[in-house]
């Protein structure tokens, strides 16, 4: 019967539901499922289902131990060294712990500083075994950073066709995996439900909405993506109770919270910074980024600097749905060769004004026809990535033989290292070397084989 329910449900919103605007940006992958290597389960040993079901905890209202932090993490002007991670999508840093989903809404009273990639009535109790990694949460500590993962977790009342996985982390501010000097990051793989029964909702939907966003903790200060409630995929704005979970599936935020006054600078949405843009010398450099004013009444402007390229110029349009799509342009020469970092940056209408700020790469290539500005993945392989500087470069079998070079500049397009070398790898030490990430160029005589992005932590 609750089959029927549902697909009854998803017929009533397509017809009476029109979203403002539609995204229909290309996806960066941006979520990973946990690595059981590299992570581990959260010790829920907080709350009202304490000691249940370890060493995988599966669990409802519970939270971690207050957890200790390696590194200061800057939320509006304090910094914190400690964190409790919930049960409930949401870690937070206030006295006490936050184990429950009541109605969701931000901005939450005081002593509730929280950090909320997707705060709902998350349900982890099985009925019945479940194999490693469904409804789990997982996590990873490291000198810079803090990784949570929600994996394939469910709601009250279970139904095995629906989950979500979705996965948060924050850094001290220099972190590479969050470029531009930003601190939090929202990823999302495939989000399923919304709504528990517990919460109003039928089979994952129609009940109090799940709320995405970043609460201060003083009763006033916030910054929310929306609430999601329906089986959809449109987004109508970030004070809607009415936006569709499937919006989400493998978007990515990025947010500074690192600021001052009530105020957090508008959120990049999907920044893909995976990918490096590549083009011909004489084309012109071009990359739309899109921003999200996370509050209520924010707008924004916007400007880019590049010290290789000039002058850039920048444009932007606001759809219905509050979400900035911000184009930036650059003629280019033969002079421009090499790694060219636009930086793009949102500043905010409060007082005092709030930025956020975001590298883009532009590598020009000398082309003699179409399409040949080098593939980014051709030829050879980088180990590990990320790294502490020291690094092993191999090259496929067919590449193998005669002399290679491997030239790495930096975010500004500067040659910082070069290394020829003879057979099927070599192994880099660049441990002297400020972290960022770098770009590793590799050459055959004159012939450009390809060029990657490396990590150094």
């Amino acid at each position: 019967m609750k089959k029927i329910i549902f697909f009854l449900f998803i017929g009533i919103t397509a017809f009476s539901v029109r979203p403002f605007a539609q995204d229909t940006m290309t996806i960066c992958d941006c979520f990973r499922a946990q690595d059981t290597s590299f992570m581990q389960p959260v010790p829920f040993t907080l709350g009202a289902d304490t000691g249940v079901h370890p060493p995988y905890y599966y669990c409802d209202l519970n939270t971690s131990q207050r957890l200790k932090l390696p590194f200061n993490f800057c939320f509006y002007g304090k910094n914190y060294d400690s964190v409790y991670i919930g049960n409930k999508g949401n870690i937070t840093f206030g006295r006490k712990p936050i184990h429950t989903f009541t109605t969701g809404n931000f901005p939450a009273g005081a002593d509730s500083e929280m950090i909320a990639p997707f705060w709902c009535a998350i349900d982890n109790f099985p009925f019945g075994p479940l194999p490693v990694g469904i409804g789990e949460v997982f996590y990873k500590i490291s000198p810079i950073r803090l990784i949570v993962i929600w994996s394939q977790v469910k709601d009250y009342r279970f139904d095995a066709d629906f989950y979500d996985s979705f996965r948060l982390t924050i850094t001290d501010g220099t972190d590479p995996s969050i470029p531009g000097g930003n601190n939090v990051s929202f990823c999302y793989g495939v989000m399923q439900w919304a709504c528990a029964d517990s919460s109003g909702g039928s089979m994952g939907f129609g009940g109090v909405p799940a709320t995405v966003g970043i609460n201060k903790g003083d009763g006033t200060g916030f910054a929310q993506i929306s609430r999601f409630s329906l089986p959809s995929s449109s987004f109508y704005g970030i004070d809607s109770n009415y936006n569709g979970t499937y919006w989400l599936d493998n978007k990515q935020f990025i947010f500074n919270t690192c600021v001052t006054g009530e105020n957090i600078p508008p959120a990049i949405l999907n920044p893909q910074y995976c990918d490096t843009v590549n083009l011909c010398a004489w084309d012109t450099a071009e990359y739309t980024l899109n921003f999200l004013c996370a509050i209520h009444g924010q707008t924004a402007t916007f400007n880019a600097t590049c010290p290789t390229l000039a002058p850039v110029t920048v444009s932007s349009v606001r759809a219905a749905n509050g979400i900035y799509a911000v184009t930036v342009k650059a003629a280019t020469n033969s002079l421009h060769t090499g790694y060219n970092t636009v930086t793009v940056t949102a500043t905010d209408n409060s007082i005092p004004a709030q930025s956020i700020s975001y590298p883009i790469v532009f590598n020009v290539g000398v082309c003699t026809g179409v399409n040949e500005v080098p593939k980014a993945d051709m030829g050879f392989n980088i180990y590990p990535n990320s790294n502490h500087g020291q690094f092993t470069i191999e090259l496929t079998d067919a590449l193998s033989n005669g002399t290679c070079t491997a030239k790495i500049y930096d975010m500004l397009g500067q040659e910082v290292y070069a290394e020829n070398f003879n057979g099927g790898k070599t192994e880099i030490n660049m441990a002297s070397q400020p972290k960022g990430i770098y770009f590793v160029r590799l050459l055959k005589g004159s012939l450009s084989i390809g060029t990657k992005k490396i990590s150094i932590e």
